[in-house]
């Protein structure tokens, strides 16, 4: 019988494949029909010997193509295989119109079944993973339905499934030869359509070969009458290892369907379409050209299945994709760079120990630490493939180390003057348990009590002293402030890289390692101003129904900052100012965002309020220096007077030649970034009104500059380089982040380090003199410098015998001294609006002397014979205070005679000798 093509073309157009069953099933029944009606008279007498049913396909001869094995199916066990054991028995024209319907019905049960089988082809379909040989493994027993639950999808590069399948009812390893049932004789691959319609549990058995299509099961060749096999109770029919038939073309077409599968990375959707187009394929039987596998996507992450199962009938369990070991090594480099860090630090502190002894090279391990430091970040930082957070942290170590450098600078005690006039406020407020009372040493200290409160707060509920809980507050603000310009940078420029830049290069302004790290109001105020920047500046990118949080930290920060320091909140009134003018040129269209106007408005009348209500004297006391700066700045443009002598001390003490080179290095490598910033801004940022605003305000920079060549204005542009480095840092790192964009390389990290190095360096150059960069013995009038045993043995003795609040006249670094940790009261032009200079420096005591003493009440005067050794080192050039007489233009040291007059006044006694410190009991003066 020939072999039926369901699927074959028709008048040479193929019919829909449901229609071209439904014709195939009609035509097979019609000539059964016809052949059971036949004479069976007719037949030969070897019928004898044929099966009871007359469709039995086992003796349909062999096509050539085909493979001598041609039994690809496996009878069931139930079925009789030994014709020679059935006798024939026709039966009458009845019985066979009988079995013609019962045919019938049988096939159009076939009929639905197949039909219910193509449109369940799609859902048992299991799409390849990557690299997989075999994807589907469909376990089907001897009588049962296709159980879709099984198919196990292979691993990568794993063996064939079907050697790991658990074997049901301990069968024995059907892998490999699917056994024969009784010896019966292997039957054709294509089983006759017309024995399957007489035997339905046959009709299903092809029906699950079709369901198993998508992989050739051929069994390995062996003899036809071969039965040594016993048949299990139930036998896995797909655990077969595929092998070609050089003569069949279809199982060929299909085995290299599968390798293209198996070695390409395919889509699943477009997988699930070629794996019915195979399906069909299979049904049809033809000998058609290889198709053609989808077009390879791009590759997707699989989750790799177990590769052992506990039962075939159990979900197969699925795994996380399996991560190649990495022999990666970028995680050292966080680590790596803090221990550099750190061994620049342990240099600094050795240069530190040595100079106290007064050795020459103090300074080199200083400067080399410093840079050691600075420089093994800096290379890190701008390195284009940085996690976010490594930069964070590479930022937050360099802030806390350069931190270190100050602390390590005075590790016991507060010895810079700033220091000591908020020490002073901060022990009022221990010791009263009262704020805004008055402090002789900064008046307008005790009223924006925003550090003491939070240092007083902390000394108290944990006992520690002033000194170290301050050093703590400044510890946790200098982490602050760097996380809060950190992501107020990545808001402004969109880039954790310009971010984390932009960090590391406000540390260079000059103020960044000692001024703005000492015991004093700015140190705290910024870090508080950087935090509510930040707010502002993400407010405007986040939804409404989330502002409400932020507005309120925005209104708390800026109302700490408004109660500790008054120069921070001009400054930010002032970029409130400029950010709200951009707004309005450029417009809130351009932008998207809020415009700043209210936090502005709010701003100034909180400022207001708390200048009149509570700190009345700000406006005197930041009028004069202001008005002395501007002055000198116009008379230098008019040509009235002469700049002032760079890297020179009031002592007349001139900068080493490097030192002055670096200097104007650093100033001039800022300038010559600023133009490539401003126009990397332009091009990359001009619709973010933030971003705008901080490029105008860089735009001061070169104004600061002018100012540093008079006297006056050389301190004045010196605190605000601390402000106005916060827009001239993001100006430059968005310049050499977008220089760098296209050109990185290892050699350009380097070039960076070093630029970035050259400006460090050269900015704590200009902003801190050489004396009061590293310890050392004892120099006249120079803060830290003159800050030693003999002074503090005085204010030990005076704060243990004298009245607390005793009024004194004293210099400056004395009047520190016995203000602090005296806890004296001394008398000054600022406080008191007497010139009590001209008490010690006038060489005799004379009527106006004594004047001076009756009004200002003063009880004690202290002398130090060191200042008639040395001239002034502080640059205002000054032993008391301003407007002393010769102050800022004094050429010789005070005469030793002006310093011993006191000796020789009626009813005026020593009470203190340390043998260069000399306090005077001139109580009697007053009368």
């Amino acid at each position: 019988m020939q072999e039926f093509d369901p699927f074959s073309k028709r008048n040479g157009v193929t019919e829909p494949p449901a229609q071209q069953c439904n014709d195939f099933v009609d035509s097979d029944l019609n000539q059964l029909t016809r052949l059971l009606e036949a004479p069976f008279a007719e037949e030969s007498t070897d019928s004898a010997h044929e099966p009871r049913d007359v469709t039995d396909a086992a003796r349909t001869t062999p096509k050539p193509h085909e493979a001598a094995d041609v039994a690809r199916t496996t009878p069931k066990p139930h079925e009789a295989t030994d014709a020679a054991k059935a006798p024939f028995n026709p039966r009458p024209m009845a019985a066979s119109n009988k079995l013609a319907s019962r045919l019938r019905r049988i096939a159009d049960a076939t009929k639905t079944a197949a039909t219910l089988r193509e449109e369940t082809d799609a859902s048992t379909a299991v799409t390849r993973p990557r690299g997989a040989a075999d994807t589907a493994r469909t376990t089907l027993k001897l009588h049962g339905v296709a159980d879709a639950t099984r198919t196990t999808p292979k691993p990568h590069g794993a063996a064939d499934a079907a050697r790991i399948t658990p074997k049901p009812h301990g069968a024995t390893d059907t892998a490999r030869i699917t056994p024969k049932p009784h010896g019966a004789a292997d039957t054709s691959k294509a089983v006759t359509r017309l024995h399957e319609a007489v035997d339905p549990n046959k009709t299903t058995s092809f029906l699950h070969e079709t369901a198993d299509s998508e992989r050739p099961a051929v069994i390995p060749r062996r003899d036809v009458g071969s039965s040594k096999t016993t048949p299990k109770p139930h036998i896995i029919l797909d655990q077969i290892e595929p092998t070609t038939e050089p003569n069949d073309a279809a199982d060929q077409n299909e085995l290299v369907a599968e390798d293209n599968i198996a070695t390409e990375e395919v889509n699943p959707q477009a997988s699930i379409q070629y794996r019915r187009r195979l399906i069909r394929s299979k049904l049809k039987g033809a000998v058609a050209p290889p198709i053609q596998p989808p077009a390879p996507a791009q590759p997707q992450p699989q989750p790799q299945p177990t590769e052992e199962l506990e039962s075939s009938a159990i979900p197969i369990p699925q795994t996380q994709p399996v991560v190649p070991k990495t022999t990666d090594l970028a995680w050292l480099w966080l680590p790596g760079t803090c221990l550099v860090a750190a061994i620049g630090l342990m240099l600094i502190s050795y240069g530190y120990s040595i100079a106290l002894g007064g050795v020459a090279q103090a300074s080199s391990f200083f400067w080399s630490g410093l840079r050691l430091m600075f420089a093994s970040v800096a290379i890190r930082v701008i390195a284009p493939n940085v996690p976010r957070q490594e930069r964070i942290s590479l930022v937050v170590a360099l802030g806390l180390g350069l931190y270190l450098v100050k602390v390590l600078h005075s590790p016991s005690m507060f010895t810079f003057s700033d220091e000591l006039q908020h020490w002073r406020t901060a022990g009022d407020i221990l010791r009263s348990g009262e704020l805004f009372l008055p402090n002789p040493l900064l008046p307008v200290s005790p009223l924006y009590p925003g550090l003491e409160i939070v240092t007083t707060a902390l000394a108290s509920s944990s006992g520690l002293s002033i000194f170290a809980s301050g050093i703590l507050v400044l510890g946790l603000a200098r982490i602050v402030g760097v996380l809060g310009l950190f992501l107020f940078y990545e808001q402004v420029g969109g880039s954790a890289r310009v971010a984390g830049v932009a960090a590391l290069l406000y540390m260079v302004n000059p103020s960044y390692l000692f001024f703005d790290a000492q015991f004093a109001y700015e140190s705290l105020a910024i870090p508080l101003t950087a935090l509510t920047l930040f707010a502002m500046a993400h407010r405007n990118q986040v939804a409404d129904d989330k502002r409400l949080g932020l507005t309120l930290i925005v209104v708390m920060g800026i109302a700490a900052v408004i109660i500790t320091h008054h120069v921070t909140t001009y400054a930010l009134i002032m970029f409130l100012f400029v950010w709200s003018f951009v707004a309005f040129i450029w417009g809130r269209s351009a932008s998207g965002q809020l415009t700043p106007y209210g936090i502005l408005l709010l701003t100034v009348l909180m400022s207001l309020c708390w200048i009149a209500y509570v700190a009345s004297i700000t406006i005197s006391y930041l009028e004069r220096p202001l008005d002395n700066a501007g002055q000198d700045l116009i008379r230098l443009i008019a040509g009235e007077s002469v700049s002032r002598e760079l890297f020179r001390t009031a002592a007349g003490e001139l900068a080493p030649l490097w030192e002055r080179l670096n200097g104007f290095a650093s100033v001039g490598l800022i300038l010559l970034g600023l133009p490539l910033g401003l126009l990397h801004i332009w091009r990359q940022h001009r619709t973010r009104v933030l971003a705008m605003t901080l490029a105008l305000s860089a735009l001061a920079y070169p104004v600061t500059l002018a100012a540093r060549l008079t006297n006056n204005g050389a301190e004045v542009a010196n605190r605000a380089s601390a402000f106005l480095f916060v827009a001239i840092a993001f100006v430059l790192a968005v310049g050499v982040t977008g220089f760098l964009k296209d050109r990185w390389s290892e050699h350009w990290a380097a070039i960076f380090g070093v630029w970035a190095t050259v400006i460090f360096s050269g900015s704590v150059i200009v902003g801190w003199p050489l004396w009061a960069r590293i310890p050392g013995p004892y120099m006249a009038i120079a803060d830290t410098r003159s800050i030693e045993g003999q002074g503090l043995a005085a204010a030990d003795w005076v704060r243990t015998y004298f009245e607390t609040d005793s009024r004194i006249i004293a210099d400056r670094i004395n009047r520190l001294l016995m203000g602090s940790y005296g806890e004296q009261r001394p008398v000054t032009h600022f406080s008191d609006r007497l010139q009590t200079a001209q008490v010690v420096l006038s060489p005799t005591f004379g009527p106006e002397e004594r004047q001076i003493v009756r009004w200002g009440k003063v009880r004690y005067i202290v002398v130090d014979q060191r200042l008639s050794r040395e001239l002034p080192s502080v640059g205002s050039g000054n032993y008391f205070e301003r407007g002393e007489p010769g102050g800022g233009e004094h050429t010789t040291p005070i005469d030793p005679a002006a310093l011993a007059k006191f000796d020789s006044l009626p009813r005026v006694s020593r009470v203190f000798d340390s043998g260069d410190i000399i306090i005077y009991d001139g109580g009697a003066l007053q009368r």
